[in-house]
């Protein structure tokens, strides 16, 4: 393009070459404003992907926190199950024992009033 606009620039007359470089000089100082527009946005996305990224590995901790906190009270049921379990056996084994202790008492209690009354 330099090369071009100094070939043409010799055949011009002088004002021909005066509005040339002033076209070339407007034409620069358009690119030099658009570059530094487009610097500016680059500048401006550049920080806000940054912010996005931080907020982004912000939101993972967060997130694996709350995993973490799931994982635990996923623990805490399984082993409040097998407690509850435990107990419940426990229970039943109790009741049991004294449901055969009341059976055997009653049947005792039979078994003399039999015997007493037969020894009558």
């Amino acid at each position: 393009m330099i090369g071009k606009t100094a070939v043409v620039l010799k055949t011009k007359t002088k004002n021909e070459k005066v509005s040339i470089t002033t076209k070339n000089s407007m034409m620069f100082q358009l690119t030099e404003s658009v570059l530094s527009s487009d610097f500016k946005t680059y500048m401006m996305l550049k920080e806000l992907l940054e912010d996005n990224i931080k907020e982004l590995k912000q939101e993972v901790v967060h997130i694996q926190q709350i995993n973490n906190c799931l994982e635990n009270n996923i623990n805490s049921i399984y082993q409040l199950k097998k407690s509850i379990y435990k107990m419940d056996v426990s229970v039943l084994q109790k009741y049991y024992e004294l449901r055969s202790s009341n059976l055997i008492k009653w049947q005792e209690r039979i078994f003399q009033q039999y015997t007493f009354k037969q020894w009558w």
